[in-house]
């Protein structure tokens, strides 16, 4: 405020340090200990409009997206989805969109359409206690896992993904949901958690066995695991009880720049 009031008083930074002398009071003190900190502030923040500029403003128009070298971006980022969408017109229907069915002009003539390959997933319903006993198994014979993990408001785990050397992929709910599943080590369809010899007793006995597999799975230093934002899946597992033993790869931290990274993060095994 004091500052506002004496610029208005005197009209300009320059006048007023000129009279530096004539102010008085502690004000006056002020201005002229700090006389050349505020020549220095203004020059800091004066922009000079006289500078050249050597570009054509007019090369700097907006003309639409360079489709080849969004073609290339998305490629190196796996952004399928993505390289789908820059060869839909903007201007078809919703259901036109959906099915695909126009393209847009400008991409389809800088260059064909990729053929993007896809990767079916089938999971196995882990719904009885034979098949945690055959999840347990594969795991430990492999010797690698990736998992995810979803929690509840509690930051307690409630369900997971699983995926093993050669392809094979698992899944495991621990909420207590009516589904009719195929157990593929049994050979034959069941109920979760009904009262069969093959399935669970009860939702809590299903749950309990499910825990003491997670517990032998990822507990075992000897089964490398890899994660994305392993931090919150460890934090999930050990809410419920679970430990969490050799993280040997989290894709989240492989995400950050290489120089803000530290050499050997304490939860990354063989990182750096």
């Amino acid at each position: 405020k004091t500052a506002a009031r004496l610029l208005k008083e005197y009209g300009s930074l320059e006048s007023l340090l000129s009279a530096a002398g004539e102010i008085a009071g502690r004000t006056g003190e002020q201005v002229r200990s700090f006389r050349e900190q505020a020549a220095l502030s203004k020059k800091l923040v004066t922009i000079h409009r006289e500078a050249p500029v050597d570009i054509d403003l007019e090369q700097c128009r907006w003309t639409g997206p360079d489709y080849k070298e969004l073609l290339e971006v998305f490629k190196k980022l796996e952004f399928k989805s993505l390289i789908k969408s820059i060869y839909r017109d903007d201007g078809a229907t919703g259901r036109q969109k959906k099915e695909g069915l126009r393209k847009s002009s400008a991409a389809q003539q800088a260059f064909p359409e990729p053929d993007l390959e896809t990767y079916p997933v089938n999971f196995q319903l882990l719904v009885t206690p034979a098949s945690l006993k055959a999840f347990v198994r594969a795991a430990q014979k492999s010797g690698l896992v990736a998992l995810a993990a979803s929690g509840d408001a509690r930051g307690k785990v409630t369900s997971l993904g699983f995926a093993l050397k050669g392809g094979k992929t698992y899944c495991l709910n621990l909420q207590p949901v009516e589904a009719d599943c195929q157990d593929e080590t049994a050979g034959e369809n069941l109920t979760l958690f009904s009262n069969t010899a093959a399935a669970a007793t009860s939702p809590d006995s299903f749950s309990s066995k499910a825990m003491e597999s997670l517990k032998i799975v990822c507990e075992d230093s000897c089964i490398k695991k890899y994660c994305h934002n392993g931090k919150e899946t460890i934090r999930l597992l050990q809410r419920s009880g679970i430990g969490f033993k050799h993280l040997a790869f989290d894709t989240m931290l492989a995400a950050v720049p290489r120089p803000n990274v530290p050499k050997r993060h304490p939860q990354v095994h063989g990182w750096g």
